[in-house]
């Protein structure tokens, strides 16, 4: 199993201590970010999350890239989703994202052949979700 948990910056991970399933990186003594550099130094996934987190616009489409990392930690965006500590949402807004008919030119896809007719969510509600920020 795979487990981040962060507190803060990331909605999605939302454990109070910084952690990780197979090695926890102690926060006493440690700066609270210090812990999390450390952490993504030794997983890639976390580290090209946080990543991303940093360098992409919190838009639609970036917000999708940092889930994307996430979902690549796990083995799949239906993986994360079964862990316990991700909120049902995630579905709301991958669906919100990915529909041309929802959000237009803000959608990662073009086809109005599928996707949903109406955003699930807004771009605030997306940020809150995944970033703990609006």
């Amino acid at each position: 199993m795979t487990e981040w948990n962060i507190e803060g910056r990331f909605g999605l991970f939302v454990k109070a201590e910084v952690t990780y399933a197979t090695a926890s990186v102690p926060v006493t003594n440690l700066a609270y970010g210090t812990s999390v550099l450390q952490l993504a130094r030794k997983h890639p996934h976390f580290e090209r999350a946080l990543f991303l987190y940093g360098s992409v616009s919190h838009n639609w489409r970036g917000l999708s890239m940092v889930l994307e990392a996430a979902e690549d930690a796990f083995g799949g965006g239906k993986k994360l989703l079964s862990e316990p500590w991700v909120s049902p949402k995630v579905k709301d807004f991958k669906s919100t994202a990915n529909s041309y008919r929802a959000i237009g030119l803000e959608s990662r896809h073009g086809t109005v052949s599928s996707g949903v007719p109406t955003a699930r969510m807004s771009l605030p509600e997306a940020r809150q979700l995944l970033c703990g920020s609006s």
